[in-house]
């Protein structure tokens, strides 16, 4: 009853301030709506890199904080479609050979893997995606090299951004390159875009290019096998001059694209149950009107999962399929067999995509979970009910 109270509580709280209108108040800036998931929506990741920059000028000076919020504007909103290279059958055929890739030059200290893909050449030929993916780690932090990526997604195209760090000391990472292996998947691979010199301690961006044809496959998936590729230089511990060179390889582990890459729901941590808030304030029967619509695509299937326990199986499932529980629905009660969560998501073209899930601990067949799906893209329903096949 307490956590109820409290949950009603927030959603009051969240309801009111995304309610304001900063217009009416004579106020010259954006409204919390539009900074939240509007057209001036900001990057959390760039906005923390910024204040972690400034933190002693913000916290010392005594005086009110501006920011100027042009400059951290969000990459993970619907925004216009960006400009495809101009000629891709000379980019796919420069794109076979991982030597005809082109280099990005040094990343600044300090910045966010937003402001350096703002900066690479994808952007460039590409502009703003439709969607970006939360970073996803494919390394862990103990390896010689930690290695994250990021999706961005537009329509046709899938943009990866590899952030590659160098944890090993005396040494140089050049013109690091990620190479995928698309065969099997609707995938194909049409640029490659090297990373600069990677120093000891520092962190550079490599990229590549997915094209896929957008009228036979709205949402390709596949897993795709990787590693990277780079030049080690050698450094004099003492003079830190240039001692060689020699190529290497680092295995890296699957790449996967899936459901979730397609959905927006909790790709941006501080914005989920604002988001959810935002939705539900317009009416809590999003999932009875979706059923009236004559496009409308409903699945249902059961699935045996391992979990041990339906607060695991809860937490786990909503990270899974990408979308934001309900409040007050991804909390199990104490002693409970059975709970159902329900998750709400959007997907690129801003239609929503919704599911019910009810989870039972069965004594014969252990974690046993029931998913209903309601959407208006039939293949993307099919994708989100195959992914725990």
């Amino acid at each position: 009853m307490e956590y109820a109270d409290e949950v009603r509580d927030r959603a009051a709280l969240y309801l009111h301030v995304l309610n304001l209108d900063s217009a009416a108040e004579g106020a010259q800036n954006p409204s919390i709506p539009a900074l939240a998931f509007g057209e001036s929506a900001i990057d959390v990741s760039a906005l923390e890199s910024y204040l972690n920059a400034n933190k002693a000028e913000l916290s010392g000076s005594g005086k009110p904080v501006q920011i100027d919020l042009s400059a951290l504007k969000s990459a993970s909103v619907p925004l216009p479609k960006g400009k495809n290279f101009e000629d891709a059958e000379e980019t796919k055929a420069s794109a076979k050979s991982p030597a005809a890739a082109t280099t990005v030059g040094k990343v600044t200290a300090g910045e966010s893997y937003v402001e350096a893909f703002r900066k690479s050449p994808v952007h460039e030929n590409f502009g703003e995606p439709l969607f970006v993916s939360p970073k996803s780690v494919l390394t862990d932090s103990s390896g010689e090299y930690e290695v994250n990526v990021i999706k961005y997604m537009y329509s046709g195209y899938i943009a990866l951004q590899f952030e590659i760090r160098n944890a090993l000391p005396d040494q140089i990472v050049r013109d690091a390159v990620v190479l995928l292996q698309v065969k099997g998947t609707p995938l194909q691979l049409v640029n490659e875009v090297k990373a600069g010199s990677i120093a000891h301690g520092e962190t550079g961006y490599a990229y590549s290019v997915l094209t896929y044809d957008s009228n036979e496959c709205t949402f390709p998936a596949g897993t795709l096998k990787c590693k990277m590729q780079f030049s080690v230089v050698e450094i004099d511990s003492g003079t830190k001059a240039e001692q060689g060179s020699y190529a290497d390889e680092y295995a890296l582990p699957d790449l996967v694209i899936s459901a979730k890459d397609y959905v927006r729901g909790k790709a941006m941590e501080s914005k989920q149950f604002l988001y959810l808030i935002y939705i539900l304030q317009k009416g809590r029967s999003a999932w009875n009107e979706m059923a009236k619509r004559k496009d409308c695509v409903e699945k249902s299937q059961n699935y045996q999962i391992a979990y041990k326990s339906l607060a695991e199986a809860t937490a786990a499932l909503s990270r899974f399929f990408g979308m934001t529980a309900v409040p007050g629905t991804d909390k199990v009660e104490l002693g409970a067999s059975v709970h159902q969560m329900q998750l709400a998501g959007e997907v690129q073209d801003k239609s929503q995509v919704l599911a019910v899930v009810k989870i039972k601990m069965d004594a014969k067949y252990g974690c046993v979970l029931s998913l209903q799906v309601r959407t208006l893209h039939s293949d993307l329903c099919d994708l989100i009910m195959n992914s725990l096949s």
